[in-house]
C-alpha cells in the first residue's frame, strides 16, 4: 500500500477500469491535486497494410499540479501515460506516491 493510499478515504488500489470507462478520478493528497483519466491516443502505422487505418488504443493518463489551482488555470500541470488495465493504475499509484515530494 501506497502513501497516497494510506491518506485517503477511497482505497486507490479499489479503483477499477470499469469505473474509469465512465468518469476520470479526481483526488488531492498533501499539496498534489491529480486526475486519473482514461484517454484515446492514436498510434502511427508504418506498415503498408494498415497504412490507411488508424490505429487506437487508451492509456491512463495522470495528471498532477498544485492544490492552489483548479486543473483548466493551473500553469504547472504535468502528465504520465501508464498501460490502461489494472497493473496500470497499480504504476499510477507508485508514480502518485513519489511525485507528491515535488510538490511539499
Amino acid at each position: 500500500m501506497t502513501n497516497i493510499e494510506k491518506d485517503n478515504k477511497t482505497a486507490l488500489s479499489m479503483l477499477k477500469i470499469s469505473f474509469l470507462d465512465q468518469m476520470p478520478f479526481k483526488g488531492s493528497h498533501k499539496g498534489m491535486r491529480y486526475i486519473l483519466k482514461k484517454e484515446e491516443v492514436v498510434k502511427d502505422n508504418t506498415d503498408n497494410q494498415t497504412e490507411n487505418k488508424n490505429n487506437k488504443e487508451y492509456v491512463l493518463r495522470v495528471y498532477t499540479y498544485k492544490d492552489l489551482y483548479n486543473f483548466e488555470n493551473s500553469k504547472d500541470v504535468v502528465s504520465k501515460d501508464f498501460v490502461y488495465d489494472k497493473d496500470g493504475i497499480n504504476q499510477a499509484l507508485i508514480y502518485l506516491d513519489e511525485k507528491v515530494k515535488d510538490y511539499n
